[in-house]
């Protein structure tokens, strides 16, 4: 049986409703209280991953002393970077031997579940929730009130903070974790009227870490509300009972999967597919012309809507690669890392995998 625990006003002291997070000190301590209140009984091994754009290097942090970890957000914050954290506890032995900012493959444990609910902006083609005393209204009917919720500076990340750690050790288990969080996820959008919630349950997600700045829009990041109770994976699972059986995620594509040479600055796409695909599919050649923008519109979010309409149309590896540097080539851009182009085109065909042949790929959506 569920235990319904949305009602009830929070203590006012664990209440940290505010427009600033003001002084440096106060903005540490939201740092501080989040953390606590994130990461506890981590499994032996596993370390918290914070990270920052745009070279999303990691800065990996012990979850038994959380005050280097703390100290380190200040500085990072300090220098005006946006500061993300791993949703999920990294494998620090694994997450160590290779580039990047970590996959779903290095995730060593759940300590909550979480959602990114946005706000209405301007150029998104979905409808997402208006402001934020809608979103607060809606975020209300979950029969579980969150443990945490984040202020994010366009939306509000909301966190589900588990009684013990749910430890990931195997294939199977990592499957279990991230089906947990995508059901939950799919629970709260059935909750939204409607408005959009995007797809954020896979197991290498980051979030902005409260007691920072959103620097898109200038705007903190705050913790809101740190008073809500406890769950265990089974009290939401009850929940997500009702509804319709989602469908069995495609097997991950791993970064070592993806064949790629070396990242040739002059590189084109082939000719003949390029075509073919732009009179196939209007979105992908308004994508490629820039008249229309993806709900992540920074380069990163062109490079994977491109290179996943692309994977639907059957490219390989290298002429994905190709695509990806001629766009930001367009765009005036110097290509990226190899790391990333392989972390990239390997997202892109785990998504065509979930898209198959779907209409929306000759379609704008």
């Amino acid at each position: 049986m569920v235990r319904a625990v949305h009602g009830g006003s929070p203590d006012p002291e664990d209440v940290m409703v505010a427009n600033t997070v003001g002084s440096p000190d106060v903005a540490l301590n939201q740092v501080r209280r989040f953390f606590t209140t994130l990461v506890r009984d981590a499994p032996e091994g596993a370390v918290v991953a914070l990270t920052t754009p745009p070279a999303w290097r990691l800065h990996l942090r012990t979850a038994d002393d959380l005050e280097p970890l703390v100290r380190q957000v200040g500085r990072l914050h300090q220098h005006g970077a946006d500061v993300y954290v791993h949703c999920a506890l990294l494998n620090v032995a694994t997450v160590s031997q290779r580039p990047g900012r970590g996959t779903s493959e290095d995730a060593a444990a759940l300590t909550a579940f979480w959602c990114d609910i946005d706000l209405e902006k301007s150029g998104n083609r979905q409808r997402y929730v208006p402001d934020r005393a809608t979103a607060l209204r809606l975020l209300a009917r979950c029969p579980i009130r969150p443990t945490m919720r984040v202020w994010s500076g366009r939306g509000f990340h909301p966190w589900w903070c588990l009684r013990e750690p749910f430890v990931i050790t195997d294939p199977t288990t990592r499957a279990q974790a991230e089906r947990l969080v995508r059901r939950w996820q799919a629970y709260v959008r059935s909750r939204l009227d409607g408005y959009a919630l995007d797809a954020t349950h896979d197991l290498a997600r980051v979030l902005r870490v409260p007691g920072t700045t959103n620097t898109k829009y200038a705007t903190p990041v705050v913790l809101e509300d740190a008073s809500g109770p406890r769950v265990d994976p089974a009290e939401l699972e009850d929940i997500c009972a009702q509804l319709p059986q989602l469908p069995d995620a495609p097997p991950a594509v791993a970064t070592a999967d993806v064949t790629l040479g070396d990242v040739d600055p002059a590189a084109e796409p082939p000719a003949a597919k390029f075509r073919a695909l732009c009179a196939r599919s209007p979105l992908f050649a308004q994508l490629w012309r820039r008249e229309l923008a993806p709900h992540d519109a920074s380069q990163s979010g062109y490079d994977c809507r491109l290179a996943t309409l692309a994977a639907i149309a059957a490219w390989t590896d290298a002429e994905l690669l190709a695509l990806l540097v001629a766009h930001r080539r367009e765009a005036g851009r110097p290509p990226h890392r190899p790391d990333y182009y392989a972390r990239t085109i390997a997202r892109a065909r785990r998504s065509a995998a979930w898209s198959g042949t779907r209409p929306h790929i000759v379609e704008v959506e």
